[in-house]
């Protein structure tokens, strides 16, 4: 596509689309020049910040989830050196999509599932693992505006660590990657806070100060 217009391929387009078009043309410039091809999350960054998270926010009722996802998706592709690599392992990490979930009933065979909550409902396994307890995380940062959202996440809490049938391990991240803020030292999550305390053994798995570089900032709670 990109060459075709290199060669001086014309489109007949409204006056009113010029504006946008040459815009366009602009970011795909920008995104497709060989030290932006080695980072893949500054491409993505670029796109968000020269115009998607605008129109995003201004078109799309879930305008923010998009912007979220694809800071996401940024963070992600920050351990990639090239465009190629990136571009692989997403292709191949597709193929997972549509997986059907399975249950703990075949014990003869050890295999790790990954599954979100809603997919594991009415199942069970020995050992489960729920990750990314941390405020703003679970629960997600927007459901603690929202009374309402935030008990429904509180019950996805209870599914979630009811799924063992022997032990069940609550994990919070000390840090996470933040698309703007860069490192964030994280709270653990209330749902977590909120157990008794003899109900659970609390395990760390390495000191906070070795982890905490310079320049990290607390998250901001509104517990």
């Amino acid at each position: 596509f990109k060459n075709a217009l290199s060669r001086g391929c014309k489109l007949d387009l409204p006056a009113k689309a010029e504006a946008g078009w040459s815009h366009f043309l602009k970011i795909l410039s920008s995104i497709s020049r060989p030290d932006i091809l080695s980072k893949p999350a500054e491409a993505i960054r670029m796109v968000l910040e020269r115009g998607y998270e605008r129109y995003a926010l201004s078109f799309f009722e879930n305008g923010q989830d998009r912007v979220e996802d694809l800071e996401q998706l940024a963070n992600f592709a920050s351990s990639y050196d090239s465009l190629g690599k990136f571009l692989t392992d997403i292709t191949l990490r597709e193929g997972f999509k549509g997986e059907t979930v399975r249950d703990s009933s075949n014990r003869d065979t050890e295999y790790t599932i990954l599954s979100t909550i809603h997919q594991a409902k009415g199942l069970e396994w020995q050992v489960v693992m729920v990750i990314g307890l941390s405020e703003g995380g679970f629960p997600h940062s927007k459901s603690l505006k929202d009374p309402d959202e935030l008990e429904e996440e509180r019950r996805l809490f209870y599914v979630a660590v009811t799924r063992a049938e022997e032990d069940v391990y609550l994990i919070h991240p000390i840090l996470r990657l933040d698309y703007n803020r860069g490192q964030i030292i994280t709270r653990p999550s209330r749902f977590v806070q909120e157990l008794p305390d003899d109900c659970y053994e609390e395990c760390t798995m390495a000191k906070e100060e070795e982890l905490i570089t310079e320049g990290a900032q607390w998250e901001s709670s509104q517990w």
